[in-house]
């Protein structure tokens, strides 16, 4: 679960912005291990490194790293989804469905 399904990045001239992804995982399935979210269909030079949520844990922020060169405008399709391995059969990634998401871009002032 997350707040709203666009990021907004204002650009800075003179550094890279780091926009805050803020949610919420839920286990379902018996699902109770370490669960790795990602941030996909990022624009070139955009960065979100995956992050892990513990078995004890639901709240998890991604880091978008928006570069102060990233061309301004809107960039739809991110996709934001939760790996995980199988209960019962550890060798195999169970993957959530996707969340669509939005980047939005505007230029320094």
């Amino acid at each position: 679960q997350i707040a709203t399904p666009k990021l907004e990045a204002k650009l800075d001239k003179a550094a890279a912005v780091m926009v805050k992804l803020d949610g919420k995982i839920e286990r379902r399935e018996g699902l109770t291990g370490e669960v790795v979210v990602t941030l996909a269909g990022l624009p070139a030079g955009v960065s979100a490194p995956a992050v892990t949520v513990k078995a004890d844990a639901v709240d998890f922020a991604i880091m978008v790293a928006v570069p102060m060169n990233t061309k301004p405008g809107e960039t739809k399709g991110l996709t934001l989804f939760a790996t995980a391995a199988d209960p019962k059969q550890p060798n195999i990634r169970l993957r959530s469905r996707d969340v669509e998401l939005t980047l939005n871009v505007t230029p320094a002032p």
